[in-house]
């Protein structure tokens, strides 16, 4: 053999193994890569998720706003019902001292 057709033999050798590297790399980077996009396709569902409990907190948030709102109302109809009634039970405690007044003063408790 002479030296061209070794150094020829040398070289595809080397080749071959530089060819050999670059495709574990290749395999490295492409496995790598799929990680990747099961990772982002995970946090695109975790996303998701997230979202979801978000609207059902807002949807529940806003049923309480409305329920608190009717309750004030409530409120508001019965404060006002219980001062009316305050109002007519010192008109009648006041008529009914008036009464006893007049009763034990006109001399007519026999």
């Amino acid at each position: 053999m002479n030296k061209s057709a070794i150094t020829q033999q040398e070289e595809q050798w080397l080749l071959k193994k530089h060819i050999e590297k670059l495709q574990k790399r290749n395999e490295i980077l492409v496995n790598a890569e799929f990680r990747q996009c099961k990772e982002i396709e995970k946090l695109v569902q975790d996303n998701r998720a997230i979202q979801l409990e978000l609207e059902q907190e807002r949807h529940f948030v806003n049923g309480i706003l409305r329920v608190r709102k009717v309750l004030r109302r409530k409120y508001h109809a019965e404060k006002a019902r219980a001062d009316a009634a305050e109002g007519e039970l010192k008109r009648l405690k006041e008529k009914l001292e008036k009464l006893v007044h007049e009763y034990i003063g006109s001399g007519d408790n026999k």
